[in-house]
C-alpha cells in the first residue's frame, strides 16, 4: 500500500509541474502581449506611424500555440502515469505469483489491471504524436 501511494504522489508531482510550467508559460506569453500592446499605444499617442497587425499573429501570440501546448501536457501525464502504471503493475504481478503465500497466488490476476491501464495510456501517447 505504501508503495501505491508513493507512486500516487510521484504521479500527481509530476502533474502539477508540468501544470506550473504550462501557466509561467501562459503568464509570460500574456506580460508579453501587455508589453506589445503598451508599446503601440504610446507610439499612437506621440503620432509615431505604426505597422497594422497581421491577420496571422506570430505563434508566441496565436491560441493555436496555447492549445497545443495543452495536448503537449496531456500526452506527457499520459506516458508519465502509463509507465508508473505498466511498472507498478508489473512489479505486483511478479510479487504476487512469487509469494509463496496460497492467497496471493489466487489473486494475481488483480496486476492486470494497472498494467493494461498503463499499456492504454502509452498507447493513447504514442497515437497523438504529431505526424
Amino acid at each position: 500500500m505504501e508503495i501505491i501511494l508513493a507512486a500516487l504522489a510521484l504521479a500527481l508531482g509530476y502533474v502539477g509541474a508540468v501544470a506550473a510550467e504550462s501557466h509561467a508559460r501562459h503568464n509570460a506569453r500574456v506580460q508579453l502581449r501587455r508589453m506589445v500592446h503598451d508599446e503601440r499605444i504610446r507610439a499612437m499617442d506621440k503620432g509615431i506611424p505604426i505597422d497594422e497587425i497581421p491577420e496571422e499573429l506570430p505563434e508566441w501570440m496565436s491560441d493555436a500555440a496555447a492549445s497545443g501546448s495543452w495536448l503537449r501536457i496531456v500526452r506527457i501525464s499520459a506516458l508519465a502515469i502509463g509507465l508508473v502504471l505498466l511498472l507498478g503493475g508489473t512489479g505486483a504481478l511478479a510479487g504476487l505469483t512469487l509469494a509463496g503465500d496460497d492467497e496471493l497466488n489466487k489473486v494475481w490476476s488483480m496486476s492486470l489491471i494497472p498494467i493494461m491501464a498503463g499499456i492504454g495510456l502509452l498507447l493513447f501517447h504514442r497515437l497523438t504524436r504529431a505526424a
